[in-house]
């Protein structure tokens, strides 16, 4: 009676006992996972520390797109391309048309699909998802856009014989280069003949000159017709001078050696 109320009373002891009864169940504890390691050698041991608590750091934080999302995004400038391609059948339509507005409607064909050509090179740069018919497509569809409007302005123009003048040698360069390029591809020498700088300057001078002949067609502005033809024969200038760059090599590659 005298021992049990000195361990009731003892808060020293009492810890103590408690001490070795919570030793005794850990012991009990490591043998009986001993034992459990023993039967099942097989199962690896997991042991936890600070490191493996740790999350990764390269871990992306950004929601990551799905290959399919990615797929159809990497179509949409080749989808640019055949509308600015589809369109121009419609822009020799409204041409044509026989109401009064058909000048709005041939101008606003006209500038969505020359906004359509900055955008698919713009897309096709920014997402990385250019192509082999991307690439053969894009200048194709602006010389025909091109041609095609220059072709029609010439057949309805008052000015004098400038713009059909300034059509015949737009259309003649263009005919030039693609043959050029042909035969460069023929030889192994294609990267010879690859568009440059001045051959985007030049497409877009006149994108710029026929945008302005249709503006002034539709609303006549006092020295618009001046700009659109200042515009037009730099833009020629431009076509030769970029044609001339891709004939500019040494007589031995022109023969073919």
């Amino acid at each position: 009676m005298l021992s049990g109320r000195f361990l009731f009373f003892c808060p020293f002891v009492q810890t103590v006992s408690i001490r070795l009864q919570k030793k005794n169940n850990q012991r009990v504890h490591l043998t009986r996972m001993e034992k459990y390691s023993t039967l099942y050698p097989s199962i690896p041991r997991m042991e936890l520390n600070n490191d493996s608590l740790k999350v990764p750091k390269n871990i992306p934080t950004t929601p990551q797109k799905s290959p399919n999302t990615r797929g159809m995004i990497s179509h949409i400038p080749l989808i640019l391309t055949w509308i600015r391609i589809g369109v121009i059948p419609l822009f020799v339509f409204a041409f044509y048309l026989p109401i009064a507005h058909s000048s709005i409607v041939c101008l606003s064909i006209f500038l969505f699909a020359s906004f359509s050509d900055y955008l698919d090179g713009y897309l096709a740069r920014k997402w990385n998802c250019t192509s082999s018919l991307g690439s053969f497509l894009d200048p194709v569809a602006d010389k025909l856009l091109v041609t095609i409007a220059l072709i029609l302005l010439s057949s309805t123009y008052r000015g004098g014989i400038l713009l059909p003048i300034c059509t015949c040698i737009i259309v003649s360069r263009e005919i030039f280069v693609s043959a050029w390029r042909e035969w460069m591809t023929a030889l192994g020498k294609r990267e010879r003949v690859a568009v440059g700088i001045w051959g985007k300057l030049k497409t877009t001078l006149q994108m710029t000159s026929i945008s302005l002949f249709l503006i002034d067609r539709t609303f006549p502005i006092f020295g618009l017709l001046l700009a659109s033809q200042i515009t037009c024969v730099v833009a020629t200038v431009l076509s030769i001078y970029s044609a001339l760059s891709y004939v500019q090599t040494k007589p031995s590659f022109v023969v073919g050696e």
